[in-house]
């Protein structure tokens, strides 16, 4: 229960610094990195003392978001937003692998069955969205988001066959969701135009992302014991 206070308390004080005293001097950067070490200590503490090279790579996905703010310390708009746009690649692709690699095999049906649920909201939307809105702006160098977005899409579309536990999918597919809407609602943001509350709706969303992709394995794990 202390996790969790402290982990909605460190998201409050970050934006409350954003918008009102730190937006210019970055100093909520701190609070950011404070929310992500939180989950990333929590989900070790639970997946240990027996760490598998699934819990390593988790980890890794996890631990990603700690380092990721660190060159908007340094560095100008463009070039944090490229070392984030590679370093949540890589984190992803380590998720790639470990469902690829650990997902339990699906008699064919149920894997058409599950690709028309998953069609729409995992590869038509993002790509739609890409296409229409994202693409006529980005300033950003058009291979690297086009790369981004594929990984994304592919590592939502193989989450969806990790597990047949309900509970686990569940928390897999509340974190794929709002790993898209933080995606969909920054790339807006930097893009496109600034909205109420933009900076606010791609933290919180983030955050919750790691934290529900963290419970996946986590019960995932404790469920195999």
């Amino acid at each position: 229960m202390t996790r969790k206070y402290l982990l909605i308390v460190s998201i409050l004080l970050e934006l409350i610094l954003y918008y009102t005293i730190s937006n210019t001097n970055k100093t909520y950067i701190f609070f950011r990195v404070i929310s992500h070490t939180i989950i990333f200590l929590w989900s070790y503490q639970s997946l240990k003392p027996n760490l598998t090279k699934t819990d390593l790579l988790v980890l890794l996905n996890i631990f990603i978001p700690i380092i990721s703010p660190i060159l908007h310390l340094f560095s100008d708009k463009i070039t944090s937003v490229v070392f984030e746009l590679v370093i949540i690649s890589i984190g992803n692709l380590a998720l790639i692998a470990v469902f690829i690699t650990q997902k339990e095999y699906f008699n064919s049906k149920l894997i058409t069955k599950t690709f028309l649920q998953i069609l729409v909201p995992y590869i038509v939307l993002p790509t739609l969205f890409f296409y229409f809105v994202l693409h006529p702006t980005t300033s950003i160098n058009e291979f690297l988001v086009i790369t981004y977005i594929l990984i994304l899409v592919v590592f939502a579309v193989t989450s969806s066959y990790f597990s047949k536990n309900q509970r686990v999918s569940m928390y897999l597919t509340i974190s794929v969701g709002l790993l898209f809407l933080a995606s969909g609602a920054n790339g807006y943001r930097l893009f496109v135009t600034s909205y109420f509350f933009d900076f606010g709706l791609v933290r919180i969303a983030t955050v919750f992302s790691k934290y529900f992709l963290a419970l996946g394995f986590i019960t995932n794990k404790r469920l195999q014991q």
